[in-house]
């Protein structure tokens, strides 16, 4: 049985606004994400990569994902951002975010579930040094 994670590029999103398919769920990130999840939860397979600046509350609603799967901090968004716009689209679904070296894990998954209490929140830790887009300075 093949348990690796197959993730499915949306390459035109407005094709993707005209026809939503069902899919698992959407993991918003780049390539660098779709590999690091795929070692993560290879279980986890047809997620639908989208990059964050293709998203809108309008097609999260559209698309209903069960999943959204992101990086706490990247380089054009962060867990906050997305949230957000799930929250302005009316999802009540699952969003796992990925990270690593986070020293208090439980404390951002409940302060984001305070900000947002429809979204199911789980925090994935990814192995290696802290990731972040942002400076530590900022």
């Amino acid at each position: 049985m093949d348990h690796s994670a197959k993730i499915v590029s949306i390459s035109e999103t407005r094709a993707a606004r005209q026809r939503p398919a069902a899919a698992a769920g959407l993991l918003i990130g780049d390539r660098r994400l779709a590999s690091d999840l795929a070692a993560l939860r290879p279980d986890l397979a047809g997620l639908r990569a989208l990059p964050f600046a293709d998203l809108d509350a309008e097609l999260l609603a559209r698309l209903a994902p069960p999943l959204v799967v992101a990086e706490l901090l990247s380089r054009d968004h962060d867990c906050i951002d997305l949230a957000q716009m799930m929250d302005a689209s009316g999802l009540e679904t699952r969003l796992c975010l990925l990270s690593s070296g986070l020293p208090c894990p439980d404390l951002v998954r409940r302060e984001l579930a305070a900000a947002f209490p429809r979204l199911d929140l789980e925090l994935w830790p990814l192995p290696g040094p802290a990731q972040s887009g942002r400076s530590p300075s900022r």
